[in-house]
């Protein structure tokens, strides 16, 4: 926490901006005005027909009257969509402040409504900012931190353990294998049950983490589940085995509109396994996919197979029969961030 604190404060000092002495003019104060009345934050485009709106063109005119140092004064506005168009306004121009504005804000839980697209959301404020500085679809003309500096935002949300915003699971997921952050996350697991945590930790193999993923196998929540079986995807142990066998014989029971990240995950779990008892179930499943339930598991399986292919599993693929539509499927749950 002291090096990060270090690090904090070393990045305000570079930050070239300072509130002192400094006014927002009269003309930028009613857009703000207008801004924080509709408290929404919209994208260019939204609705079915891709309207631009009277608050993103309140964002617009803003962007372009707004000075440097006004903009910086409004990403601590009230407000929480002044703060994060203001915030937008500087990503958007490439300003050099970017990186110490969003680390400022990571503690920023504030909840912003947001209309992107088609699709209304709630983000907390610091989740906004970092969208826009690191997803390639949100604003893709602004301000996008590099390798380096994602290292860094990724080092702090996870060891500020007074930082709550939803962005701090998706650094657990990409940090790196070390000593250091498996027991880092091994407390953030202890505070707060989160099955993200978990399949991290499953990546070292460790006997001490083989009754959590288990907890997860045997939870009621379906998403617990699909961390727990993620889980064992890294740390196929032979003690998890009835678990799948368990979790199979249940999505075989009936159809459940639930089913496809399940699926999806349990077969991916079950070919790590690589050994004649996983061939069994999957062969058994395969020989009667006609059946509608048996059909949807085959393409999982197809999935599964052709994303980590092995000798002992030749054969089995050719079993399924694939339509177009099933093959989109496939295709889709043959990709590497599911992993």
């Amino acid at each position: 926490m002291r090096i990060i604190s270090i690090i904090i404060a070393f990045l305000f000092t570079c930050g070239q901006f300072s509130s002192t002495g400094q006014n927002i003019r009269p003309r930028v104060l009613t857009l703000v005005r207008s801004i924080a009345d509709y408290n929404q934050v919209h994208s260019r485009a939204i609705g079915e027909g891709g309207a631009r709106s009277k608050q993103y063109i309140n964002f617009e005119n803003l962007n372009k009257i707004a000075t440097k140092s006004e903009l910086l004064l409004l990403t601590d506005n009230a407000n929480a969509s002044v703060r994060c168009y203001a915030f937008l306004a500087l990503a958007k121009r490439k300003d050099s402040s970017v990186l110490t504005i969003l680390t400022k804000h990571l503690h920023d839980t504030t909840t912003v409504k947001t209309f992107q697209g088609c699709i209304i959301s709630r983000y907390r404020v610091g989740d906004y900012f970092l969208d826009v500085v690191t997803s390639k679809y949100q604003e893709p003309d602004a301000y996008k931190l590099s390798l380096s500096e994602n290292n860094l935002i990724d080092s702090i949300l996870i060891f500020d353990a007074t930082i709550m915003l939803s962005a701090k699971w998706s650094a657990i997921q990409r940090a790196p294998a070390s000593e250091k952050h498996y027991e880092r996350i091994r407390s953030i697991y202890i505070q707060t049950s989160s099955g993200k945590c978990i399949v991290y930790l499953s990546k070292f193999h460790k006997e001490r983490d083989k009754d959590l993923i288990v907890k997860l196998l045997v939870d009621t929540s379906i998403w617990q589940w699909f961390d727990g079986l993620k889980a064992v995807r890294h740390f196929p142990a032979n003690d998890f085995f009835p678990y799948l066998q368990t979790i199979q014989k249940r999505e075989l029971a009936e159809v459940s509109t639930n089913t496809g990240h399940i699926l999806g995950m349990l077969y991916r779990a079950m070919v790590q396994y690589k050994d004649s008892a996983s061939r069994q179930m999957i062969e058994k499943v395969l020989k009667d996919s006609k059946t509608e339930i048996n059909h949807e598991h085959a393409i999982y399986i197809v999935a599964a197979l052709e994303r980590f292919p092995d000798p002992i599993y030749d054969g089995l693929k050719e079993l399924a029969v694939m339509s177009e539509y099933d093959r989109i499927t496939v295709d889709h749950w043959k990709h590497d961030s599911f992993d």
